[in-house]
Protein backbone atom coordinates (compact mmCIF):
# COMPACT_ATOMS: atom_id res chain seq x y z
CA UNK A 1 0.00 0.00 0.00
CA UNK A 2 2.98 2.49 1.20
CA UNK A 3 4.47 1.76 -2.60
CA UNK A 4 1.28 2.50 -4.31
CA UNK A 5 0.94 5.93 -2.53
CA UNK A 6 3.99 6.67 -3.28
CA UNK A 7 3.51 6.26 -7.17
CA UNK A 8 0.56 8.49 -6.70
CA UNK A 9 2.44 11.25 -5.20
CA UNK A 10 5.28 10.64 -7.74
CA UNK A 11 2.90 10.66 -10.76
CA UNK A 12 1.06 13.72 -9.32
CA UNK A 13 4.48 15.72 -9.38
CA UNK A 14 5.08 14.66 -13.32
CA UNK A 15 1.24 15.66 -14.43
CA UNK A 16 1.16 19.10 -11.94
CA UNK A 17 4.97 19.92 -11.85
CA UNK A 18 6.51 21.07 -8.40
CA UNK A 19 7.11 24.53 -7.42
CA UNK A 20 9.91 26.65 -7.64
CA UNK A 21 9.38 28.40 -4.26
CA UNK A 22 11.97 27.45 -1.93
CA UNK A 23 9.02 26.82 0.91
CA UNK A 24 6.65 24.43 -1.16
CA UNK A 25 9.36 22.59 -3.26
CA UNK A 26 9.35 18.78 -2.36
CA UNK A 27 6.82 19.24 0.55
CA UNK A 28 3.69 17.11 1.57
CA UNK A 29 1.06 17.48 4.07
CA UNK A 30 -0.75 14.71 5.23
CA UNK A 31 -3.62 15.34 7.40
CA UNK A 32 -5.08 13.25 10.23
CA UNK A 33 -2.08 11.73 11.90
CA UNK A 34 -2.57 12.93 15.40
CA UNK A 35 -4.19 10.73 17.88
CA UNK A 36 -7.62 12.16 17.50
CA UNK A 37 -6.69 11.82 13.42
CA UNK A 38 -7.18 16.17 13.53
CA UNK A 39 -3.50 17.07 12.76
CA UNK A 40 -0.81 17.53 9.85
CA UNK A 41 2.14 16.46 9.37
CA UNK A 42 4.42 18.08 6.90
CA UNK A 43 7.52 16.23 5.19
CA UNK A 44 10.21 18.62 3.04
CA UNK A 45 12.73 17.60 1.11
CA UNK A 46 12.32 14.07 2.77
CA UNK A 47 12.16 15.48 6.54
CA UNK A 48 9.27 15.22 8.84
CA UNK A 49 8.89 18.10 11.17
CA UNK A 50 8.09 18.13 14.22
CA UNK A 51 4.20 18.66 15.18
CA UNK A 52 4.08 21.80 16.49
CA UNK A 53 6.41 23.26 13.40
CA UNK A 54 3.94 21.11 11.20
CA UNK A 55 0.74 22.56 12.49
CA UNK A 56 2.06 26.12 12.20
CA UNK A 57 3.30 25.52 8.36
CA UNK A 58 -0.29 23.63 7.71
CA UNK A 59 -2.11 27.14 9.16
CA UNK A 60 0.21 29.87 7.46
CA UNK A 61 -1.77 28.61 4.14
CA UNK A 62 -4.97 28.96 5.36
CA UNK A 63 -7.78 29.86 4.26
CA UNK A 64 -7.93 27.61 0.85
CA UNK A 65 -4.60 26.41 0.66
CA UNK A 66 -2.69 29.03 -0.68
CA UNK A 67 1.03 29.41 -0.20
CA UNK A 68 2.05 32.01 1.45
CA UNK A 69 5.65 32.86 -0.67
CA UNK A 70 4.35 32.04 -4.00
CA UNK A 71 0.73 32.20 -4.04
CA UNK A 72 0.10 29.11 -5.69
CA UNK A 73 -2.63 26.83 -4.39
CA UNK A 74 -1.43 23.63 -2.79
CA UNK A 75 -2.86 20.63 -4.45
CA UNK A 76 -4.69 18.25 -2.53
CA UNK A 77 -5.29 14.64 -2.98
CA UNK A 78 -8.21 12.40 -0.56
CA UNK A 79 -6.73 8.86 0.71
CA UNK A 80 -9.69 7.12 1.65
CA UNK A 81 -8.72 3.47 3.34
CA UNK A 82 -11.33 1.16 3.33
CA UNK A 83 -12.15 -2.48 3.55
CA UNK A 84 -8.79 -4.93 2.37
CA UNK A 85 -6.93 -2.09 2.47
CA UNK A 86 -3.75 -3.01 3.77
CA UNK A 87 -0.61 -1.19 5.30
CA UNK A 88 3.13 -2.20 5.67
CA UNK A 89 4.47 -1.89 9.06
CA UNK A 90 8.13 -2.25 10.06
Amino acid sequence: MVGTLIKRIERAEQDFGDSPCERCRDTIIVWGVGKAGDEPAVTRRGIQLGREESKRFYFEEQPGGVRPECGRVREQVTVRWGPGSSAQRA
